[in-house]
């Protein structure tokens, strides 16, 4: 109750008052002047304390899931031989990508030349970038009649929110392992391909000297390794305006690029990932998925574009051709197979169900 301290020196004051119409006008100086005596005091603390408080923020360095909490750190150093009684600290959660905000308010006390450590638990319930700044640092006296602010820039704490997907299906994997890949000759022995003339630069050790035994000119042995191709993935970011649910949809499209970034990296293939905006086509080369998270990182610092066909314009003057499109429809995120001789599209439901869809998409359709 902040109130109550204040309404007790009402009360002195008051007192004070009635002993002058008592006629007793020394007593009354007295406790007026022992009154604000104190008052000044307590004013002198809160400010001289105030200004000797430092902050700084501490939040995990690793990403999380959407709706996985997290703990968010505030830690307080006073450098002042007095203690602090009550100290009030307001932060700001920002969905930087959706353009989101929250508040805290967090309450603790502070020793003397010592450092307290307020601990607030967020969770963010959608993909994207999220911000926390530490607005404000209200020092009060013990009696909470008077508060400083202390105004010292505290550097934001940034925290990436990432889709966690599930592995694909082992048949799935396996039949990749087992398909009937080209194979790219090498001079190692990896696998037999077969016997060819000699060529000018072959190794001596390769020729095949029995069976040239029997030809006019040399032959070798040729080695091969299967050869991985690479995929070439469109990403539009851009949400349609207009709808409730834009943090669903785009946990749908960052999770079906984490489900193809996964399986590119899972068969040892490169991934060319190219992300667009309404002006800009970034190309990003992705050859293992620890690199992933980086990439949505700096295409996360800003909110997403409204305009999808803007962002398929862009890839156009661009002048890359992709395999994939993942882009944002009226009736969900849709994952289209541009090389798929039979035009499959498939639609994601939202939420939840982007990496499975890709994983279906992946066993239908000959893009990969």
């Amino acid at each position: 109750m902040r109130w109550f301290p204040k309404l007790i020196y009402l009360i002195l004051i008051g007192s004070a008052f009635m002993f002058v119409l008592l006629y007793m006008p020394n007593f009354s100086v007295y406790l007026f002047v022992t009154i604000l005596v104190i008052l000044v005091i307590l004013f002198l603390m809160a400010h001289w304390s105030g200004v000797h408080i430092s902050a700084e923020l501490v939040m995990p360095t690793e990403p999380i899931a959407p709706g996985e909490p997290f703990s968010c750190t505030v830690v307080l150093h006073n450098t002042s031989f007095l203690p602090v009684g009550t100290v009030r600290v307001t932060l700001q959660s920002t969905h930087v990508t959706l353009q989101e905000s929250v508040s805290f308010y967090l309450h603790g006390v502070i020793p003397s030349r010592g450092t307290a450590r307020l601990n607030c638990t967020m969770t963010s319930a959608h993909c994207g970038q999220v911000k926390v700044d530490l607005t404000c640092i209200r020092i009060f006296d013990w009696l909470r009649l008077f508060s400083h602010g202390n105004r010292k820039k505290v550097e934001p704490a940034m925290m990436e929110v990432l889709p966690c997907v599930t592995d694909p299906p082992k048949a799935f994997l396996q039949k990749q392992e087992e398909s009937d890949a080209p194979m790219k000759p090498t001079t190692e022995p990896e696998e037999f391909l077969g016997i060819r003339d000699y060529r000018e630069g072959d190794r001596i050790r390769s020729i095949h000297w029995k069976l040239s035994s029997q030809f006019t000119d040399p032959v070798v042995r040729e080695y091969g390794i299967p050869e991985k191709t690479g995929v070439t993935v469109f990403l539009a970011y851009a949400l349609l305006p207009g709808y409730t649910d834009r943090g669903q949809r785009l946990d749908a499209i960052l999770e079906a690029v984490t489900a193809l970034t996964r399986i590119c990296c899972t068969n040892q293939q490169i991934l060319t990932l190219l992300i667009c905006s309404d002006c800009d086509c970034q190309n990003y080369t992705i050859t293992a998925e620890d690199e992933l998270p980086n990439i949505l990182r700096a295409v996360l610092q800003a909110p997403p574009q409204d305009t999808p066909e803007a962002c398929r314009q862009s890839l156009i003057r661009s002048g890359y051709h992709a395999m994939l499109q993942i882009a944002d429809t009226p009736n969900g995120m849709t994952i289209q197979s541009l090389a798929s001789q039979t035009g499959n599209i498939l639609q994601l439901l939202i939420p939840g169900t982007a990496a499975e869809t890709v994983y279906r998409l992946m066993q239908v359709t000959s893009a990969l």
